[in-house]
């Protein structure tokens, strides 16, 4: 699952969703847009916020 796709399924805008992670709203853009990847701190709290959701699934989907 695509962190644009999990920001969706939570119905949260990049910066609601960045304030959840503790980033700014311009590094979720850059996620999205695939020109970064989180680090594996951040990509823990991202799967946190998701049942069902592991840091596995997101370098997958990287």
């Amino acid at each position: 699952m695509s962190i644009a796709q999990i920001r969706a399924r939570l119905g949260m805008t990049r910066a609601d969703f960045a304030n959840a992670v503790g980033v700014s709203q311009p590094t979720v853009s850059r996620w999205e847009a695939g020109l970064m990847f989180p680090s594996y701190h951040v990509a823990k709290r991202i799967a946190a916020l998701v049942d069902g959701v592991s840091v596995d699934d997101l370098v997958r989907a990287a």
